[in-house]
Order: structure tokens, then sequence, then C-alpha cells
């Protein structure tokens, strides 16, 4: 057998304690994921494809299945650890992300003006479905803003106070215990022009406001 091989291959596996055992199915696991509510079955099984340890064997699948759900777009998710990015609505039938362990609901507005319109009517309508909801991210684009004026330290401020009124509307909801995040959605045109614009200082900033909403992804959180 060659050093590769032998690198590749732990035969004494079955013969560690089953606590080991599961930590190690546990690592395998996806870590948090951002799932666009949006995605149509197709896209999503190629977005977010089935993993290991699904079907290596019975004990591997069963650890995994005690985190994760098939839904009704074929996709396997963590309702505990995923962030959900949900439509802006105020009415219609529930949709399959409002589980009641949904713990994470991500919610993006073109502008700080859209935002105020729209998030207080969409997070009412939610805020009945998601008992376990722990987190409330809102993502900010900067379409619309004026680049030319816009600078690190109003943005930052304008962030700011839109966090704390989503706060008081998390609160008035019932949702005392959640956590409201608010930064650029840090993906768009727009929101990389700025960080550009910025230069290394502000690309500091908003990335650390970005990630800080958890799409860092370095830790699963189960552990």
């Amino acid at each position: 057998m060659s050093e590769h091989e032998q690198l590749q291959s732990f035969h004494l596996f079955p013969q560690l304690p089953l606590d080991i055992r599961l930590e190690i199915w546990t690592w395998t696991l996806p870590r948090a994921r951002f799932i666009n509510s949006r995605y149509q079955p197709l896209q999503a099984r190629a977005e977010f494809p089935s993993f290991p340890a699904l079907s290596i064997n019975t004990e591997s699948r069963s650890l995994a299945l005690s985190y994760f759900t098939l839904t009704e777009i074929g996709v396997f998710v963590d309702f505990a650890h995923d962030y959900f990015h949900l439509p802006l609505k105020s009415g219609g039938e529930d949709r399959w992300e409002t589980h009641p362990q949904t713990s994470n609901a991500v919610f993006k507005f073109r502008d700080f003006e859209h935002a105020k319109k729209r998030f207080q009517g969409t997070f009412e309508y939610y805020a009945g479905m998601l008992s376990g909801l722990k987190e409330v991210v809102v993502q900010l684009h900067v379409v619309g803003l004026n680049m030319a004026s816009m600078t690190p330290e109003k943005n930052e401020k304008m962030m700011g106070e839109f966090r704390a009124w989503a706060e008081q509307s998390v609160k008035e909801n019932g949702k005392n215990g959640a956590a409201v995040k608010v930064g650029d959605c840090g993906l768009c045109e727009g929101c990389r022009r700025m960080r550009k614009k910025w230069h290394d200082g502000a690309a500091s900033m908003m990335e650390q406001a970005y990630f800080s909403f958890g799409y860092t992804f370095g830790s699963t959180g189960r552990r």
C-alpha cells in the first residue's frame, strides 16, 4: 500500500468509541449556509448537493438527519443553523422556510428608505411563524445612494440608526431574544464599488459588518 493510500484510509475508525465517531461525523457536515428561498429545485440541488454523511453508513446518516431535514425543493437544510433569505411580503401562504426551528432569517433591501418602508410589515408577517428565531439579518444595498457623498462614517451612522430602529421593531413583535445585525450584502456590484472606493480601512469595516452575520462559516455551530 502506498503512502498516499495509507493517508486516505483509517481502518480502525469503527473501533473508536461512539462519542468520538459521532464527533468526527459532525465535522463532516456542511457549515452554515446562506439559502435563497427563491431557488427552484434544480438550482437548489446544484447549489446545495447532497453531502457524504448522508450516504456513508447508517451511523453517519442518522447523525446527519438529526440536524438536516429534506425540504420541498429537494435539498437538506439545517433549520437551526442555516441562514434563510426570506422574500419581502406581508401576506399569503406559509413557506417551507418558516419552520418552527428556523433560527436565522435574512431580509434584503435595495437601500435604507426601502428597508424603512418594508421591514416592519415584513417582519410582522413572519414573526408569528418563526418561533425559534435567534438572529435577524438585514442586508442593505447601496443602490440609489449618492456614492460621491457617502463616506465610511456616514454609512456606519446610517447602519447604526437602522439597527436601533429594527431592534425596536423586533422587540415589539415579541422576539426580544433575537439579535439584529445590519450590513451591506458584500456581493453586489454597488457594495463592491463602495469597498473599492473606501480602500483598505473602509473595506475592513464593511467586511467586518458582513462577516459578523455568520457567513464566515468557519464553524458549524453544532459543537
